[in-house]
């Protein structure tokens, strides 16, 4: 239960602010291109609901996990030292 309420109050808190960024970068072009063909508006505002659909989903994917790579215990210092003659 508590990792569903993380992913919802996750995607909400994102969306708070990514939908009205993204709404009003779509009022602004519009207001340039207000002599558009009505369906490049409409394509227009399509793709700002899709966008405020998508994008706060996007913030719910998770970082791959780095992998550690000092594994030999082998510092970049050693590996200097070494071609250096050290």
């Amino acid at each position: 239960m508590a990792m569903i309420s993380l992913i919802l109050s996750t995607y909400v808190l994102n969306a708070l602010w990514q939908i009205p960024v993204i709404a009003a970068t779509a009022w602004v072009c519009m207001k340039f291109a207000n002599r558009l063909p009505a369906k490049y508006r409409h394509a227009v505002w399509v793709a700002t609901l899709l966008l405020g659909v998508v994008l706060p989903l996007m913030s719910l994917a998770r970082p791959v996990p780095r992998q550690n790579h000092r594994r030999n215990n082998v510092t970049a210092a050693k590996l200097v030292g070494r071609s250096f003659g050290e």
